[in-house]
């Protein structure tokens, strides 16, 4: 199959390019700069000049492919107008070129997330079907792109892919932990947390699946890396890949608040998006952050690939071969 995919020089992007041609698949990818390719740089994939917000480049993006994969996404922004320009508009300006230039595109992929759900329940993991009650900015972003794409779904099969939290080689988000686990002493919000987290490669067999067997018109999937983990287990991996046990200093949540608010002020300041803020800060307090991918396995015989003890190795492996750890 012919696979266009935006964001393909980023974390999530480029395994999702080297997956699909690792699988025969010929792969084209819309990037603002060629010569910043990163991680896809020396990969036979074709090379579209652009942007979401070029016409003539997304013409050329779409113009004679099978599916096309929305991996591209504003992750942090100041604003819930810069999210919405990039994480809404880009995705409508994307499936408009579809319906202009190339209606005949088997399927419409985007890579949403969890954060577009919000929350879950103490003993009820969201499934796809959980009614949306996104915290975040970043979430209010992504669940309104869900919402944009409902005026194009009787013309255009679409699947979407809610991920929790991805780790993996080329991801910088939870590197920044591991740097502090490695340090010996990490601060943890008090009482008892239950995430879901998801290695990269785990996403990028699940995302194959759902191309390569298609369910209906428009589906949308959780993927997972099979299990539920408190944050305490969470560091006990981490640690246990790094070889190093860290202590963990419970740190109340008024400080870690006052802390969040701080770094917003600044990033507003300084005009730069603060890599600790309200958002995240309310993400992470919650004690309940789980979902199910129950219908992943039973409707694409999901499994992840690699075990959570499996995921983390390698990624501290790659990060210290690196030199990023």
């Amino acid at each position: 199959m012919k696979i266009a995919v935006t964001g393909a020089t980023g974390f999530i992007g480029s395994h999702l390019c080297e997956s699909f041609l690792a699988r025969g698949h010929e792969v084209t990818c819309l990037v603002r700069n060629p010569g910043k390719l990163r991680w896809i740089a020396g990969l036979p994939v074709r090379l579209v000049t652009g942007d979401l917000e070029s016409p003539d480049a997304l013409k050329g993006f779409v113009s004679g492919q099978d599916i096309v994969v929305h991996a591209a996404g504003l992750t942090k922004a100041r604003t819930l107008e810069e999210y919405l320009h990039a994480n809404v508009g880009g995705t409508e300006r994307l499936l408009q070129a579809i319906r202009a230039h190339d209606p005949r595109i088997n399927r419409f992929l985007y890579l949403s997330s969890q954060a577009a759900m919000g929350p879950s329940g103490e003993n009820a993991p969201l499934t796809e079907d959980s009614e949306q009650k996104p915290m975040s900015l970043y979430g209010r972003s992504k669940s309104l792109a869900e919402k944009s794409m409902q005026s194009f779904r009787d013309a255009l099969p679409m699947t979407v892919i809610r991920p929790p939290a991805v780790y993996g080689p080329r991801d910088t988000d939870v590197l920044a932990v591991l740097r502090v686990v490695r340090g010996g002493i990490v601060p943890v919000l008090g009482g008892r947390h239950l995430v879901s987290v998801l290695f990269v490669k785990n996403l990028v067999h699940g995302v194959s699946l759902a191309i390569e067997r298609p369910m209906g018109s428009y589906r949308s999937y959780f993927f997972t890396d099979g299990r539920e983990l408190t944050w305490g287990e969470l560091l006990d991996l981490m640690g246990q890949a790094i070889g190093r046990k860290a202590l963990r200093v419970r740190v109340p949540l008024f400080a870690a608040a006052a802390a969040a608010g701080i770094s917003e002020l600044w990033g507003s300041l300084s005009g730069r998006p603060a890599l600790l803020n309200t958002d995240i800060f309310a993400e992470a307090r919650l004690k309940f952050n789980v979902v199910s991918d129950q219908r992943a396995r039973s409707e694409l015989g999901y499994r992840p690939p690699f075990s959570s003890e499996q995921a983390f190795a390698e990624t501290v492996s790659w990060y210290r071969a690196e030199g990023w750890l």
